[in-house]
């Protein structure tokens, strides 16, 4: 298969994969890829081929696929927050702690 052949393929397969993905499904794929390009190519295909050989029947989403890259020993490193409401404002959860303490440091 020449180089040309073998970019359309990869573009196709990863195209399969794509629409079978939900629930911040892209952006786990997108995180492999930059984070591992070699490894996850070699998933993108493994999943392709188990798509159109009707094995998965079920979307995938993005924790699954999270799990999928874990066992297959690629620790993605996510960057994650947590949010809260604080009357009426979304504070960070290190913010919220830090006013919080700060209010029962200085009480009015």
């Amino acid at each position: 298969m020449s180089n040309e052949q073998q970019k359309i393929q990869e573009r196709n397969d990863r195209e399969i994969v794509l629409s079978y993905l939900y629930d911040m499904g892209e952006d786990v794929l997108a995180l492999g890829e930059s984070q591992f390009p070699v490894q996850t190519k070699t998933l993108i295909k493994r999943i392709a081929q188990l798509i159109k050989e009707g094995k998965v029947k079920e979307k995938i989403s993005g924790g699954v696929l999270l799990d999928l890259f874990r066992y297959a020993g690629m620790n993605l490193k996510i960057k994650t927050s947590i949010k809260i409401e604080d009357h009426g404002k979304m504070l960070s959860f290190s913010e919220k702690l830090r006013n919080d303490y700060e209010d029962t440091e200085n009480p009015s």
